[in-house]
């Protein structure tokens, strides 16, 4: 019985007492997370020995409410538990005070710090006075660490596009962020009284995460199905949050579910990749009264919404062969070609306090989508494969415009981060070696950029050298070909 029976030598010699190695002695009184592990518990708060250890969320009683800490970033019992989490906006410049056990904390303080004045920005479509990222993530961080960690992740993914060792950073937060959401997930679903928007709320910034570290697993429809199934729960989001966080959360479940379950056009071969659309459209005359509306999209919101339309419309089969020359494929398409070209720049909200209307970069961000939809549509017309000599014409004229458009965008212009899908859309329809490299030039000049823009050109390069191999990987249908057959799915 090695490491249990042991034999200690004794002042006869040549005789020995066996004795046996006490047990720990378990306490009760130890955190939640010794208590599941059945391991003695060293009883020091805010976070024990074993959890540091083993980087675990450190969980105590405390007044009949558990709270929660982590082995990175400490929280006392005096924090407010989940169940009773405020949503008030709070101010980036209070921020950093409201922090004090990140005193001394130097590279957490700079993560912090980060965050608040270029990452936050970066979600965000143009320069808001209330920017959801801060007035809504803030508040949690300060009362989860799920958040903080999440927060953290996110500025240090950002600094990672010109340091690597602030990769490494990231994926560390990012893992204990992980780790919280799935200990709420498996609280919720074992009956604690866990606000399910909270958890919506932590996925949803997990998935920015994710998008902006260029993911290629498809981690973010990973948790945007969990956002469905919670979203689902509430019958009302108004009588859980207030209204502007419920616009707020509709818009960033609908824009993120909508880009990332339609990357590309035909038959979806992965679950990862189930369209979320009917679920989410639920959420439309809702996100619709948000002050924050457009945030995430920009003021291209309505084009973002006709894209489950032309996935639809490219799975419709023809009746006639070829597919454009089908009647009733030629009608639909007509249809959702007049939705695309008349669309028009919405007016800004007049609402008490309206923001700022969309400045000219936005507007042209908003154009190059319209060009990505046009041909992205006419590509649905064609069918798979190289288009035929006339729909090729007219797909060459929406590149040919869309590239002119893309030149306009101001390097600093926020809405560079609303184009990712378009840019893929677009990207896949140029086959030209000089094109295709002067297209990832002009892209390459947005400032600020970040790891998932050399993820997307890695992509884009690999694509193009298989589109002279095999003209089935040409245009958003190869794209999605092209996808399965090298086992990448973006989170866009």
């Amino acid at each position: 019985m090695h490491g249990v029976l042991q034999f200690k030598s004794t002042n006869d010699e040549g005789s020995f007492r066996p004795y046996r190695r006490r047990n720990a002695k378990r306490t009760k009184s130890g955190c939640l997370s010794c208590r599941v592990r059945h391991t003695k518990c060293d009883e020091t708060k805010p976070i024990c020995g074993g959890c540091v250890r083993n980087h675990l969320l450190c969980s105590w009683p405390c007044s009949g409410k558990t709270t929660t800490a982590s082995a990175s970033a400490g929280s006392d019992c005096s924090e407010p538990s989940q169940n009773t989490t405020s949503l008030r906006p709070l101010s980036p410049n209070r921020a950093l005070s409201l922090w004090p056990r990140l005193r001394g904390r130097s590279g957490e303080q700079r993560l912090l710090q980060h965050y608040i004045e270029r990452s936050a920005q970066r979600l965000v479509v143009r320069d808001v006075i209330n920017n959801p990222f801060l007035a809504y993530m803030l508040p949690l961080a300060q009362q989860n660490d799920g958040f903080l960690h999440v927060v953290f992740a996110i500025s240090a993914s950002h600094l990672s596009y010109d340091d690597q060792q602030s990769h490494i950073v990231a994926l560390s937060h990012y893992g204990v962020a992980l780790r919280a959401v799935k200990y709420l997930i498996t609280e919720h679903g074992s009956g604690y009284n866990r606000n399910p928007v909270v958890i919506v709320l932590l996925l949803l910034a997990l998935c920015n995460f994710e998008v902006i570290d260029g993911d290629t697993k498809g981690t973010v429809m990973q948790h945007l199905l969990p956002c469905c199934a919670l979203l689902a729960s509430q019958n009302n989001l108004l009588d859980t949050v207030d209204e502007d966080c419920a616009c707020f959360i509709a818009e960033q479940y609908m824009f993120l579910s909508t880009v990332n379950s339609h990357i590309g056009l035909g038959p979806i071969k992965s679950s990862n990749y189930t369209p979320t659309e009917s679920q989410s459209l639920q959420l439309s005359p809702l996100s619709y009264r948000a002050y924050y509306r457009g945030r995430s999209s920009g003021c291209a919101y309505e084009l973002f919404e006709m894209i489950p339309s032309i996935g639809a419309f490219a799975e419709k089969p023809a009746l006639s062969s070829p597919r454009h020359l089908d009647p009733d494929i030629i009608a639909e398409f007509h249809s959702l070609e007049q939705q695309i070209l008349l669309w028009v720049v919405p007016a800004p909200w007049n609402g008490t306090g309206a923001p700022n209307g969309p400045d000219e970069a936005e507007v042209a961000a908003a154009m190059f989508q319209q060009m990505a939809l046009l041909i992205t549509l006419r590509c649905a017309l064609n069918g798979p494969g190289m288009p035929s000599p006339p729909i090729q014409g007219q797909i060459s004229c929406c590149v040919s415009e869309a590239r002119r458009l893309l030149k306009t965008l101001p390097p600093s212009s926020y809405a560079w981060g609303t184009l990712l899908w378009s840019l893929f859309h677009v990207g896949s329809c140029i086959t030209v070696r000089e094109e295709q490299e002067d297209y990832i030039a002009t892209f390459l000049t947005m400032e600020n950029k970040l790891p998932v823009c050399t993820s997307m050109v890695s992509i884009l390069y690999k694509l193009w050298d298989a589109i002279p191999l095999n003209g089935r990987y040409y245009g958003p249908y190869g794209i999605r070909e092209f996808l399965a057959r090298e086992g990448i799915k973006p989170s866009l």
